[in-house]
């Protein structure tokens, strides 16, 4: 990939991992969503991230992309219960 393909990866990723804003507010509100899905987008951002930055040429966009995945991700899901 070249750097702005990589860019544009982790502007896409960010915003699609923001959309659990909502899902995290309605959660504190009281209107309590399910938690498999969030649970299992952190958990799958967590291997992404952890790959990216643990391979012998660190892939910073790759880890960068993923890294709001597993905050979003574990506070939707920790907020449904």
């Amino acid at each position: 990939l070249d750097r702005s393909s990589a860019a544009s990866d982790v502007y896409k990723r960010q915003v699609m991992y923001f959309s659990y804003i909502p899902q995290i507010m309605g959660n504190l509100d009281g209107n309590k969503t399910p938690y498999i899905q969030p649970l299992a987008a952190a958990l799958n951002c967590t291997i992404w991230t952890s790959y990216g930055l643990l391979k012998s040429k660190r892939d910073y966009p790759l880890a960068a992309a993923n890294l709001p995945g597993i905050i979003f991700g574990l506070l939707a899901t920790i907020t449904a219960f």
